[in-house]
């Protein structure tokens, strides 16, 4: 009985994170556009430019995957977010 409730745990906790993790990447895809965009209008790719982009979209995900965790729970922004109407066509 005891590790059927620790296996239930361990897979709620990898689908908190994975949930996290997806928050954090969403923000990783626009770091990731906006280098696109940039490296397109100079017409070639300055690497610091690259790396501070890419790590301070990745710095405001781990903030607002917190900011998230923090206030709503991430058990709650999971429902909220399969209760969007756009969601469901």
């Amino acid at each position: 009985m005891h590790i059927v409730k620790a296996s239930i745990q361990s897979e709620s906790l990898l689908i908190l994170f994975i949930l996290w993790l997806r928050i954090v990447l969403s923000y990783c895809v626009v770091g990731a556009v906006l280098v696109t965009l940039s490296a397109a209008y100079f017409q070639e790719i300055h690497i610091a430019l690259v790396i501070s982009i890419m790590f301070s979209s990745f710095i405001i995900g781990v903030f607002s995957a917190e900011k998230a965790r923090r206030r709503t729970g991430l058990k709650q922004y999971k429902i909220q977010l399969n209760q969007q109407a756009h969601l469901h066509y």
